[in-house]
């Protein structure tokens, strides 16, 4: 019998890592497209600029050092119920993405990197 992860995945031919299994049961940043943008790029003022991307749908959240993250709900196509039918095979660039940056505490794996960088502060008993 095929062991199923919480995405519903079937067992890959190796052993995942905590990562891996948590990126795979949340699937945030594949079923969304984010994209950092600079207020310096445009010549109407943010709230324009906010203004317009909202009204296409985007979600608008300013980040702290000043750029603006725009999210837009965009799935990949290779996402299924299950996750992703071609994690594999999957290109280098979601091989190497964390969605920390863009997602936060909506990332799985930036709750539990958070969680590991707090232990690792703590010191020792």
């Amino acid at each position: 019998m095929k062991k199923e992860y919480p995405s519903g995945l079937p067992a890959l031919n190796k052993k995942l890592s905590q990562k891996q299994r948590l990126c795979l049961e949340c699937r945030k940043c594949c079923q969304e497209l984010g994209v950092f943008t600079l207020k310096a790029f445009y010549e109407d003022q943010p709230e324009d600029v906010i203004h317009f991307y909202k009204t296409r749908g985007c979600t608008i959240t300013p980040h702290e050092s000043g750029l603006i993250y725009m999210s837009i709900k965009v799935p990949c196509p290779h996402l299924t119920e299950s996750g992703c039918a071609i994690y594999e095979q999957r290109p280098q660039i979601c091989r190497k993405y964390s969605g920390i940056e863009e997602f936060g505490k909506g990332c799985l794996w930036a709750s539990l990197a958070g969680q590991t960088a707090r232990r690792m502060s703590e010191p020792e008993k």
